[in-house]
């Protein structure tokens, strides 16, 4: 038997990035005609395999539409929260957020742009002191001209630099799969907030966990509040960190992938190769 696990459907995230960006020359010279190619590839290669483990049932769907005849499980992403422990908050209004990603891709380019052109210039207009820092793989290079923005760059480590800021801030506009960023920002105990886009997947309930804002606007509102609220921040920390305990800890996954793997080597003969 053979498994196969999707941190995404390629094609699914092909067809929104065109739906987000239409016509763009990168729609026109590359999304545009290499989605069909990579629809057929998909169907082709993923028809080899007896199951597959998705990260999201979003992706499961967009999955079966593809190959209805392949069995699909969804067993998320997930942290070792004993290697991800949360620090003690301040207590104090806070001034620094963060965005940390790998710029490589096109929705965290698209997504650390646009909140410094749309979101940011806002929030540093109720709160002058307000700092951004940029982690990750290659961002921009513009981005340091950006008043209060801090290009770090590249970090072997985020928890460090995750540890010492006060709002994680997460403006993806397209996506698939599921974010990271956020089950490792929620095990550290930190307040995020994040697009519908960027929260896609998770089983977060948005006030509780996370705060959730879907236009300029409602982002800023939601990040200047938990910057100047240091007990909505660290209720959103505490009840970000028992959610990734008891749904994202790697142990409790790593048993459901194991009794997974099992089975299925225990039915030779489901459907696929």
């Amino acid at each position: 038997p053979k498994i196969i696990v999707l941190h995404n459907i390629q094609s699914m995230l092909f067809r929104r990035i065109r739906q987000t960006y239409p016509a763009t020359w990168e729609d026109r010279l590359f999304y545009r005609p290499e989605l069909q190619k990579v629809i057929r590839y998909e169907k082709q290669f993923y028809s080899r395999y007896n199951l597959a483990i998705t990260v999201s049932e979003a992706d499961r769907q967009a999955l079966g539409q593809l190959c209805p005849s392949l069995p699909a499980e969804v067993i998320p992403n997930g942290v070792d929260v004993s290697e991800f422990q949360p620090a003690a908050g301040t207590g104090r209004p806070g001034r620094t957020l963060i965005y940390f990603a790998n710029y490589t891709t096109a929705p965290n380019a698209d997504a650390i742009r646009y909140f410094c052109r749309q979101i940011f210039p806002a929030i540093r207009a109720r709160q002058p002191d307000v700092r951004l820092r940029v982690v990750g793989n290659q961002p921009p290079p513009e981005l340091a001209r950006y008043e209060g923005v801090e290009v770090i760059g590249y970090v072997p480590d985020v928890r460090a630099a995750v540890a010492a800021a006060d709002v994680v801030v997460v403006p993806l506009r397209v996506g698939g799969g599921t974010r990271l960023k956020i089950v490792e920002a929620l095990a550290l105990g930190k307040a995020v907030v994040s697009t519908s886009v960027g929260a896609e997947g998770l089983e977060v309930t948005p006030g509780r966990d996370i705060l959730i804002a879907d236009t300029p606007e409602a982002f800023a509102e939601a990040t200047v509040s938990l910057l100047q609220q240091p007990d909505l921040r660290a209720s959103l920390g505490r009840n970000g960190r028992r959610l990734a305990e008891q749904v994202y800890d790697w142990d409790l996954l790593a048993s459901r992938v194991d009794r997974l793997y099992r089975q299925v080597a225990r039915k030779p003969a489901m459907a696929g190769a």
